[in-house]
């Protein structure tokens, strides 16, 4: 968090390549979970997978905490 406000930071190859505005996790044991894309309620609560990933994701991987710059650079170099 940042100031008060969610903010998601993307990383390709350990270097920040965007940041955005967020929202704060939901309950992922009782709500799906999506990478890739964004997730919305139709007005009959079915889900509608809006704006799909093209392309590939290698290697994602997921913290109970904000990794720092630092870690996710050290992460980086241990993983090449």
């Amino acid at each position: 968090m940042s100031e008060g406000k969610c903010v998601t930071k993307i990383y390709a190859d350990g270097r920040l390549s965007a940041t955005s505005a967020a929202q704060t996790a939901k309950d992922t044991y009782k709500d799906p979970f999506f990478i890739g894309c964004t997730e919305q309620f139709t007005k009959t609560k079915d889900h509608q997978i809006n704006a799909p990933l093209l392309g590939c994701l290698d290697d994602i991987m997921i913290y109970d905490h904000a990794k720092t710059a630092e870690e996710i650079q050290t992460l980086y170099e241990i993983m090449k």
